[in-house]
């Protein structure tokens, strides 16, 4: 079962919404007491979202202290919970040990004990929360021991989270497959906490290796421009071996190299289409990242079927034709 609800201060009258928010969001929906930082005011804009044993909390916070009291740790919540803030925050435990959790590490800890935690700095916030005997199912020997700090660069982190956001982003999650978050977020939960440190994934699930593939072909989008941009530089921007990094190229059914083409040559044609006549070809080539204009030539007419001068010639012709009506 999917759902989603989303609480924003923005959205209530001043009179309400602190009130609202501590009883609503805080106290009903997340078992949390919540208490702004003397002199920060107060706004909030969370996003939570369930998809059958696993949740989601994902908005922007201003500082405050959320506590989870023994009556709150009693509610019936055991399920274990990963968060991320992006500012430090603090976690204190109730023997009083304290955590301080950095910018991209993660807070992992089971939410049937008492905490407190305090947010100074006006952030986003991301949690994920999973039922502990789904996650016992696929890791049989993990028992939550208080809460404890996953130090950024732990194996699986930055795919969780960046897929957990990607999913908080999507603006229906009723159209979304109903199993699938739930099963993609339960592996990379599982794959995060089961520790495995090895280059190339090792004993990684399907959920995994997908979750890498699409952050490494959302690198690819960002960075084609960029003349020699290779295998090697993207395998170490996500610390795994350059032979992983092409395999699951493969088995998408495309070569690294095939794919930054792609992109490179459709950035190209838009550009063709578009571009004032003064502009050379050899200049959106090399803004495509091509460094020759000859392999940009070729490349171009093995995918488009023509040249890009040709393409180029159709679209100022098509552009100069008069619209009807």
């Amino acid at each position: 079962m999917t759902s989603s609800l989303r609480a924003a201060t923005r959205s209530l009258s001043e009179k309400d919404r602190l009130s609202y928010m501590r009883e609503f969001y805080g106290r009903q929906l997340v078992g949390l007491d919540l208490e702004p930082l003397p002199g920060a005011g107060f706004d909030m804009d969370m996003a939570a979202l369930q998809f059958g044993r696993v949740s989601i909390g994902y908005g922007s916070l201003s500082p405050l202290a959320a506590e989870r009291s023994k009556t709150l740790a009693a509610d019936g919540n055991h399920k274990i919970m990963l968060g991320t803030y992006g500012a430090p925050f603090q976690s204190i435990d109730a023997r009083g040990n304290e955590l301080i959790i950095a910018p991209g590490d993660a807070l992992v800890m089971s939410m049937d004990q008492p905490v407190r935690w305090l947010f100074r700095e006006r952030s986003v916030t991301t949690a994920i929360h999973v039922d502990p005997e789904a996650l016992r199912s696929l890791l049989p020997t993990f028992d939550p021991r208080g809460p404890a700090r996953l130090a950024v660069g732990a194996s699986g982190l930055d795919l969780l989270f960046s897929y957990a956001r990607s999913i908080a982003r999507v603006t229906d999650v009723s159209a979304l497959p109903d199993e699938l978050p739930a099963r993609q977020l339960l592996e990379l939960t599982a794959f995060t906490l089961g520790n495995v440190r090895h280059p190339d994934e090792v004993g990684a699930t399907a959920s995994v290796r997908a979750a890498r593939l699409a952050a490494i072909r959302a690198d690819v989008r960002g960075l084609f421009h960029q003349q020699g941009l290779s295998a090697r530089d993207l395998a170490a921007r996500h610390g795994i071996g350059v032979r992983h990094l092409q395999s699951l190229f493969e088995e998408s059914g495309v070569t690294f190299t095939a794919y930054l083409q792609s992109v490179r040559l459709d950035f190209a044609r838009a550009r063709l289409a578009e571009a004032p006549d003064f502009m050379r070809i050899l200049d959106i080539a090399l803004d495509a990242g091509f460094s020759d204009l000859s392999t940009f030539n070729r490349l171009f007419r093995a995918r488009f079927g023509d040249t890009p001068t040709a393409l180029r010639r159709e679209a100022a012709r098509r552009r100069q034709i008069p619209q009807s009506g």
